[in-house]
């Protein structure tokens, strides 16, 4: 076994619960804002497309970077990012928690992001390098669940700070459990990992994933504004269709890709993310449309709707952990 991975059980559950614990720590902070975006829009007297920028953002830049953060780590050490981006994400939360303006929380949000952006990917990279094969799918179904408790506790959270505190109130919840996730993650997580040979890495490929996403959000958030054929949106389409062929040459032929396209091949991987996205597609639209449709057509207060949004996590919490059990034993 080799010398990095962890053998001591009482380390490895420091593990298990501080990516647990990053992972509960953005899934709440995007529940939250989700259920707080009718009151934010009040309080900035701003649309319902402005508004919306905000989890667009976050998807954006996440989307956009996370293969870039994922590759650092590799490079730079998973450590050293995971924490990085814990600091940006803490900082960043409080910067928007006093952010004076719509436009100021939107650049802040996008600063928040990259914290996310960098920390999320490398929680799973640690679990899977730095724990056993036989406690990994215990990981991994542990995450999920914090994962679903946050989606769970955000909205009903959200909806009481913001009906006695406020929206600012959202952005200040996570900073003690963003502190102790950073002061226990330079103390436990290894500093060593496996040696990666080529430290390069695929600016190229970085550069056109990001306009070929940013383009496409662009575009489809534009639609119902502009209209389908506005020359604007057609050539949105056109750039992220362009740099979505570009990045696919360019990963193939270069030294060290952000994205390995010969992973597809592997139809265990394949199947995971395709399953993996169409899961993401449909609840995230839930949870963006929802806050909205039960505030202002169904006449719900915040916290009420909170409440109903809260039903699809608890299933994730129910079964996200039978899943990992059963993945360790049969595979």
């Amino acid at each position: 076994m080799e010398d990095y991975i962890i053998t001591d059980r009482r380390r490895q559950n420091w593990i298990i619960a501080i990516i647990s614990l990053a992972v509960f720590i953005f899934s709440v902070d995007y529940s939250m804002l989700n259920i707080s975006l009718p009151t934010i829009s009040k309080y900035f007297g701003a649309t319902m497309a402005h508004v919306s920028r905000l989890p667009l953002a976050y998807l954006l830049v996440v989307t956009s970077t996370v293969l870039l953060f994922g590759k650092l780590g590799d490079i730079k050490g998973f450590k050293k990012i995971f924490i990085g981006g814990l600091v940006i994400f803490v900082t960043g939360t409080f910067l928007c928690g006093i952010a004076p303006s719509l436009n100021m929380l939107l650049g802040l949000r996008i600063y928040q992001c990259i914290g996310e952006a960098m920390f999320s990917p490398i929680g799973i990279a640690i679990a899977t390098v730095f724990l056993p094969a036989d406690v990994r799918g215990k990981a991994l179904g542990f995450m999920a669940t914090t994962q679903g408790l946050g989606f769970c506790l955000g909205p009903m959270l959200g909806g009481f700070i913001n009906t006695n505190f406020g929206w600012h109130g959202i952005f200040f919840v996570n900073i003690p459990l963003g502190i102790l996730a950073i002061i226990a993650s330079l103390k436990i997580i290894p500093s060593k990992q496996p040696l990666l040979e080529d430290k390069s890495i695929d600016m190229i490929g970085a550069v056109l994933i990001f306009a070929c996403l940013s383009t496409l959000v662009f575009a489809l958030n534009s639609i119902s504004a502009l209209g389908l054929k506005h020359p604007a949106v057609l050539s949105c389409f056109a750039v992220s269709g362009v740099s979505f062929v570009l990045f696919l040459m360019q990963e193939l032929r270069a030294r060290s890709p952000i994205l390995y396209l010969p992973l597809f091949r592997n139809l265990d991987f394949a199947f995971a993310t395709i399953s993996a996205f169409c899961v993401i597609f449909v609840y995230m639209g839930l949870i963006f449309l929802f806050p909205f449709y039960l505030n202002i057509v169904r006449g719900m207060d915040v916290m009420h709707a909170g409440l109903v949004l809260m039903i699809p996590a608890l299933m994730v919490i129910i079964f996200a952990p039978l899943a990992g059990l059963v993945s360790d034993r049969f595979g």
